[in-house]
């Protein structure tokens, strides 16, 4: 059978249309595409004229580029891909030439059906392929495809080729760096532009708050060279500046917060963020100095302080600079010499050996940014020399009083700039001459280190341990070394150390216990006229509106028992002191020093009431209430009447302590004696009754309870016998310093009687628990005691008003003198400074201190008239006086002046009249009977003398309110005081009285009347 096959001509004519039309296809799909990337690329480099392209949107510029032919090409690919059959070919001509009908589907579809078995003739099927492969012949179906899109898109790409081939060859620079920057968005290429600067950095930094300056260049490979720029810069935009020279200078003021700077020419385009930042600061500036090796110091940072580096002569030391950025220079100069600086990001240092003192220096430094800071850094050294320790030693006093037996601490202490190598005392003995010995001797080291600057220690001094007598005089030094090469130690200022002996001390003591009587009698007095003060403030207050309670008697009131607080307190601290210093001494009788610590016990109670009274007073004074204000002043009224009751008291525990300590105490202290003798016989008695009546049950119980009373009896026994051996030395040594023959006689019966072995026998029938014997001894020792107790009080009290008819000291008129003296100067102060009724005072504490001086006069008024005898005409005088003088001070510590002023002129008058009476009495009566020449012309010079001294004092010669001269002051029958620890303060009157300057005016008189009473010369000078 014969195959039926497709004519060849039209076969052939079917492949050339096929592939001419997918030639077509893809030249329009590559000339397209040309086109569009062309269109692409020129927009994007006529935009690059504008402005410069961020990398975001030559990014986008890139997508375009690159994805807007992508149809194209992909209507191109499925194009190429797709295979079109002979039937779809023969459509597609058919419908470009329409003339050859359906002939060309007929022969396809008569090929097809020829290649299966429809039953259709082959030969048939032959001649009619046949015929249309002839109708066809001669016949191109590729003339028929269009070409009119291919050819519109190839004009199309050809302008932009054009146009990139021109710009190529006249300025070859624009398209490649456009091509660059589109296919390198992220890339830092720079723009291309025919006007051409410098590039501006995009974060420019300049000081924070100055003017600043920006010069900005143009470029040598700028085709235009502009002529001037168009600047945008905060508020500010398209300001014109010149280009001169090339070059654009942009003057701006000093900004606070970030701006954007832009500058415009022709195409040319730059922006950079102007960020203001503080200039580089020193945030720490120390120098590591290095100290001579003699120190021994290690190496030390230190602070330059003020611009001044201090340091040791001979030290070395590095600069270490600390700055708020990191450097990138730095550089020091010494005078007219720059050095450069070691750095490492924002730390600097410069090192220097042996610097001179005086010389300057002066630092400074850049930051990354360039910065230099405002100010340089300047210092400038200062070497030290390293000069002597200072050593100090206390107490700090002129002379300290001690016994042989007793322990001193003495504080030494020194300071050195570099340390302390040794601190010690040296001592040395004072000759007759009051000049120390030159050969000084250490008694006492300690050593330091290089860290101590400053050393402390203490010693206890011991002058029975040194070997020192009673009676020396030394001088103690502190000395001190530094660890310099210095041969001779520093010392400090001599501290005088007298030791006493005991006697010596003693009488210390005794002076010491008058003037704390003097303390106790006189708080006593101040607490009375405060008590007295409170009742008429209670008035006052009650009267006054609360509006003017600030004003109230009562704020004045609670004022003073402030100030009455302390004074208490500090009189509790003194009675302590004395207490301390009276115990030191073993031949002070236990008595005496149980009578001080009595007193002593009694001013702290007395304090702790004045206390709690100053505390009701305050809480009256805060009270709004008048019946809880009543309530508090009452209770403010009993605790200040305790505190009088314990004051007394303790004035009275040392005055007996005082008698105990001169000898006049002795009689008690005999009776006292007695009378524990007496208590122990009775004792031994009771223990004796109670065995007798103990059950026979008990009788073991009872005698174990009897041996117990028994040992506490015996020790008590002991107790009296220390007691009597007390008694007895107070008696010897009270006979050698008053020659009373009765003391020796007393002590004489004590050694004669025995006294002291009868108190052995008992303490040993006590032992041995002999009830009869202890009892019987100790009832002979009682008696025995109790009758030289007796005697010695008969003895007394006969001397006594033997002494009394008798006396004339001429101590009494002298005191008499200072008391007018003394009241004469209150009297004026009083005029001068008390305010006057209804006026507020300038010194609320004023008041508070007439009264406290015009009490303490009182006080010595009042112990005069206890040395003035009943019947004298002198007694009277002297209470009339004494009562002038309290009314004064009660009426200073209310402010009333007038009252104040009159009483006081009567007390002055009072004591007047007691000088001119004491002269009168001091005539012998020969003289004031007797008519002779002689007697007549002594009679009238001591009158005469006795009316000057009243002309004196009472017409405003006065005193004058200065200290009396220790001359001055000895020669008026004053003792050395005595201060508990060890302290020589301004020397005081023996009685205590007011130490005033005797006017010079006076003098002449004083002491003819001096002269006249004693029969002495007075040394006023």
């Amino acid at each position: 059978m014969n195959d039926i096959r497709f004519p060849e001509s039209l076969d052939r004519n079917f492949r050339a249309f096929r592939k001419t039309r997918r030639t077509i296809a893809l030249l329009t799909a590559f000339f397209a595409t040309l086109f569009l990337c062309g269109a692409v690329f020129l927009v994007f480099a006529l935009t690059e004229r504008f402005i410069d392209t961020p990398p975001s949107m030559r990014t986008v510029f890139l997508a375009l580029f690159l994805l807007v032919p992508i149809p194209f090409l992909v209507s191109v690919f499925l194009v190429w891909r797709r295979s079109s059959g002979d039937r779809s070919l023969a459509l597609q001509i058919q419908a470009l030439h329409p003339e050859f009908g359906d002939r060309l589907l007929s022969a396809v579809e008569l090929n097809e059906k020829s290649d299966s078995d429809s039953g259709i003739s082959r030969e048939l099927v032959c001649a009619a392929l046949g015929r249309i492969a002839k109708d066809c012949e001669g016949e191109s179906f590729e003339k028929y495809i269009s070409r009119k899109r291919m050819r519109r898109f190839f004009f199309l790409s050809a302008i932009p080729v054009l146009i990139f081939l021109l710009l190529f060859i006249c300025i070859r620079q624009l398209p490649i760096n456009s091509l660059a920057r589109l296919f390198f968005p992220r890339s830092k290429i720079a723009r291309f532009t025919f006007v051409k600067f410098e590039r501006l950095p995009q974060y420019h930094r300049v000081p924070y708050a100055e003017d600043f300056e920006i010069e900005i260049s143009i470029a040598k490979d700028s085709i235009i060279k502009a002529r001037s720029v168009l600047l945008s810069f905060g508020s500010d935009s398209n300001l014109p500046l010149p280009v001169v020279d090339g070059k654009v200078k942009i003057k701006m003021a000093g900004i606070f917060n970030p701006e954007n700077l832009k500058v415009r020419s022709g195409d040319f385009c730059d922006w950079s963020r102007i960020i203001p930042v503080q200039r580089p600061v020193l945030a720490e500036a120390r120098a590591s100095v290095t100290y001579p090796d003699y120190l021994g110091k290690k190496t030390e940072d230190i602070e330059i302080s003020s611009g001044i580096l201090k340091m040791p002569e001979g030290s070395s030391y590095t600069l270490i600079g600390t700055v708020n950025r990191s450097l990138s220079d730095a550089e020091i100069s010494k005078g007219s010499r720059v050095e450069k600086m070691r750095f490492s990001k924002n730390v600097f240092e410069f090192s220097e050996k042996s610097p001179k003192s005086g010389e300057r220096r002066s630092a400074t430094w850049k930051d990354l940014y360039g910065f230099a800071p405002a100010f340089p850094y300047d210092y400038q050294i200062e070497t030290v020399a390293d000069n002597p320790p200072e050593p100090s030693i206390s107490p700090d006093t002129d002379t300290v009083f001690m016994l042989a037996d007793d322990i001193r601490i003495i504080s030494i202490k020194a300071q050195d700039d570099h340390g302390v190598a040794e601190l010690g005392i040296m001592m040395s003995e004072i000759n007759e001459d009051r000049r120390a010995e030159a050969k000084e001797r250490p008694i006492f080291s300690a050593a330091g280190d290089n860290d101590s600057k400053e050393l402390e220690s203490q010693y206890a001094f011991s002058p029975a341990k040194l070997g020192i007598k009673d009676g020396s005089e030394l001088s103690l030094k502190a000395y001190a070394n530094d660890f310099s090469k210095r041969k001779s130690p520093s010392k400090s200022a001599e501290l005088h150390l007298r030791v006493l002996s005991k006697d010596e001390h003693r009488e210390r003591v005794r002076d010491e216990i008058e003037k704390r009587i003097e303390e106790f009698r006189s708080s006593a007095w101040q607490e009375e006229t405060l008590l007295d003060s409170s009742v008429d403030a209670e008035g006052k207050e009650t009267a006054a509106s609360p509006e003017k309670r600030e004003l109230s008697a009562l704020s004045e009131q609670l004022q003073n028992r402030r100030l009455a607080v302390d004074s208490s307190l500090k009189n509790a601290e003194n009675a302590v002191s004395l207490l301390n210093e009276a115990a030191k001494n073993k031949e002070i009788p236990s008595g005496v020093v149980e009578r001080i610590s009595d007193a002593a016990k009694e001013a702290f109670k007395a304090h702790s009431l004045i206390s709690e009274s100053e505390k009701k007073l305050e809480s009256a004074f805060r009270s709004e209430q008048s019946s809880e204000k009543k309530a508090e002043l009452e209770k403010s009224r009993d605790l200040s009447k305790n505190a009088i009751d314990s004051l007394n008291k303790g004035a009275d525990d040392l005055r007996a302590a005082l008698d105990g300590l001169s000898g006049l105490g002795l009689p008690e202290e005999a009776a006292k004696i007695a009378r524990k003798e007496k208590e122990i016989s009775e004792g031994v008695k009771k223990v004796g009754e109670d065995k007798k009546k103990a059950k026979p049950k008990e009788k073991n119980q009872a005698e174990e309870t009897a041996k117990k009373k028994m040992e506490s009896l015996r020790k008590e026994q002991d107790k009296v016998k220390s007691d009597i051996a007390d008694l007895q030395k107070s008696l010897q040594r009270g006979f050698a310093e008053s020659g009373d023959k009765s003391l020796l006689e007393a002590a004489e019966v004590i050694e004669k009687e025995k006294i002291m072995d009868k108190s052995d026998d008992a303490a040993k029938h006590m032992a041995s628990n002999d009830l009869q014997k202890s009892e019987k001894k100790a009832s002979e020792l009682a008696d025995a005691m109790k009758k030289i107790s007796d005697s010695m009080a008969e003895q007394r009290r006969k001397n006594g008003e033997t002494s009394a008819a008798n006396e004339e000291d001429s101590g009494r008129a002298s005191d008499m003198l200072r008391m007018a003296l003394a009241q004469q100067r209150i009297l004026e102060e009083s005029r001068a400074l008390l305010p006057e009724r209804g006026e507020k005072g300038a010194d609320s504490k004023l008041p508070y201190k007439l009264a406290s001086d015009q009490s303490e006069l009182r006080s010595q008024m009042s112990r005069l008239v206890q040395d003035i005898p009943q019947d004298s005409p002198l007694r009277k005088m002297a209470e009339r006086s004494s009562d002038s003088m309290e009314k004064s001070a009660k009426a200073i510590s209310l402010n009333e002046k007038a009252e104040a002023i009159e009483f006081q002129e009567s007390a002055i008058s009072d004591v007047l009249d007691m000088i001119s009476a004491e002269i009168e009495d001091s005539l012998p009566e020969s003289a004031k009977d007797s008519e002779t020449v002689a007697s007549l012309d002594r009679t009238a010079e001591i009158r005469r003398t006795s009316s000057a001294i009243r002309r004196l004092i009472s017409g405003g010669g006065g005193m004058k309110g200065k200290a009396v001269s220790d001359a001055e002051n000895l020669s008026l029958g004053a003792a050395e005081p005595f201060n508990a620890f060890g302290q020589q303060k301004i020397v005081e009157s023996r009685s205590g009285l007011y130490a005033g300057e005797i006017p010079e005016e006076c003098k002449e008189a004083v002491e003819a009347y001096h002269k006249a009473i004693s029969g002495t010369e007075m040394q006023t000078e």
